[in-house]
């Protein structure tokens, strides 16, 4: 029996936790709008994973949503991803959140954030077909630089009111939560930097993903 790959995601508004088991997806748990759900996180998991039958020892890797977004709720997910990850032996993985965010509609789009004083978090990417290609890394930048970069492309957020009062931005908008792969968990083995044909890419955790479990 293959092993499972459980996905954490509480970066944002819109947090959510998925398990697969090859290209296969066991379950998806949709967490309670807000910046509030770590604190049902760990339960609401534990009772999934019990509902689904599936042991934590046939769990085989773990990948957190490293942000842009929420620190307390990055640091959240990768505190529970560094205990699965130490306490069961297998690989901890990051997984940037707006990579996360694709529109349900083909075409060029742009997944962002709200980085408050700092502007936006961006990622500008195209669907075609169940393929999602980004071709920028996410990046923080002013609302001046962004608006050229955003016009005639799709934005997807997860919380769009304060965006679109920031952006003056007419649209169209989808507000959506986190998508899943179109097949499963994609390799290690990720193409490189701003040519990525799906939905989630994994990469080796961060040495800053290590260290958030110290602030709690």
């Amino acid at each position: 029996m293959s092993l499972k790959t459980l996905l954490i995601e509480t970066a944002t508004e819109r947090g959510m936790c998925a398990c697969f088991q090859g290209e296969k997806e066991l379950f998806t748990l949709r967490l309670p709008f807000g910046l509030q759900q770590g604190q049902q996180l760990l339960a609401e998991l534990n009772k999934k994973l019990q509902e689904e039958g599936i042991p934590l020892q046939t769990i085989g890797a773990v990948a957190v949503g490293v942000g842009p977004g929420s620190y307390t709720g990055i640091r959240i997910a990768a505190t529970i991803g560094k205990m699965l990850s130490f306490g069961l032996k297998i690989p901890l993985v990051g997984v940037s959140t707006l990579e996360t965010f694709a529109p349900e509609a083909e075409g060029k789009f742009g997944a962002v954030l709200d980085a408050k004083i700092g502007g936006i978090y961006l990622q500008l990417g195209e669907k075609k077909g169940e393929n999602v290609l980004f071709s920028t890394p996410p990046q923080m930048v002013s609302v001046e630089t962004a608006l050229p970069l955003l016009e005639g492309r799709i934005l997807v957020s997860p919380d769009c009111k304060p965006l679109k009062i920031k952006l003056h931005h007419t649209g169209p908008w989808e507000e959506a939560p986190p998508l899943l792969p179109s097949h499963g968990p994609p390799s290690r083995n990720a193409p490189s930097r701003g040519k990525r044909c799906h939905k989630w890419h994994f990469e080796p955790a961060l040495p800053q993903i290590l260290n958030y479990s110290l602030f709690i």
